[in-house]
């Protein structure tokens, strides 16, 4: 499973894993629009739906057809690799990653508000119910409960690493207790912290046995979670030999067509998981 580490920007994307009978995509424009939104999508609600209610600017100009343009293309290309099993595992297990995240002895999910264990259990089962995945309530109590050790040994890494760039930071410029606000650094006081930072963590033995453990434990929580969603995943593929799995990918920073794709559930007429990569 991929964790971002980088600089994460104010766009979005979404993907989306569709549940489709085999060959019952449309090809055309027409018999996209009834496949998914049928009579509904003649209508004038429709475009006050699914375009009005997300968009505020009046003088914002939308064509339908080329939001199902970009959806038939999108969809097709996925439809030449169906059941894609590596990357539906990846989609899949970042999805149930976010709810069983834990915060001190709670769960929270992506809304970040505490929950029990019970209450993290449901969200998975939410999440794998939607396109009918095997829910094993013993094999997710135990992702939860490994992620749960991860995160305490997570904070205590982090509440190691942050006395040791404090102390460095406070050795350099020679002033106890300064926030950054307070007390600007230059150029070149920045990268003798920075290179005492780095030889302070070297020496710190119990900064070096917390990143190891709390490495360790993130591996094996990884591990576990990975071998769950392949497990499900081809089990789900072996039973249900008439439906496909696709996955495609819209983001809000590729316009505006992208966005009402990602964001006013075009598919809801259809089996679909949302996973957002916010």
């Amino acid at each position: 499973m991929k964790i971002r580490s980088s600089f994460v920007s104010n766009s979005s994307s979404s993907s989306f894993i569709l549940c489709l009978d085999k060959g019952s995509f449309p090809k055309n424009i027409e018999d996209l629009k009834k496949f998914l939104f049928g009579e509904w999508g003649d209508t004038r609600e429709f475009k006050h739906t699914i375009i009005d209610n997300y968009y505020d600017d009046d003088n914002c100009i939308i064509n339908i057809d080329n939001i199902l343009k970009l959806i038939l293309v999108k969809v097709t290309k996925s439809l030449k690799k169906p059941n894609n099993i590596e990357e539906l595992v990846q989609q899949l297990s970042q999805d149930l990653y976010y709810p069983t995240k834990i915060e001190s002895d709670k769960c929270y999910c992506n809304s970040r508000e505490n929950h029990s264990l019970s209450s993290c259990l449901y969200s998975c089962q939410n999440i794998l119910g939607i396109l009918g995945f095997e829910v094993d309530r013993e094999e997710l109590t135990k992702i939860i409960n490994l992620h749960t050790q991860y995160e305490k040994l997570l904070n205590q890494y982090f509440d190691e690493l942050h006395k040791i760039q404090k102390e460095s930071r406070e050795k350099i410029i020679g002033v106890k207790n300064a926030s950054n606000y307070q007390y600007r650094t230059t150029k070149k006081q920045d990268e003798e912290i920075d290179l005492l930072c780095k030889q302070m963590k070297d020496s710190n033995k119990k900064y070096q046995t917390l990143w190891k453990k709390e490495r360790a434990k993130l591996e094996e929580f990884e591990d576990r979670l990975n071998k769950y969603t392949t497990r499900i995943v081809k089990k789900f593929i072996q039973e249900n030999p008439s439906k496909e799995l696709i996955i495609c990918e819209f983001s809000d920073n590729d316009g505006r067509e992208e966005s009402i794709c990602e964001h006013c559930d075009v598919f809801r007429n259809i089996k679909n998981m949302r996973i957002s990569h916010h």
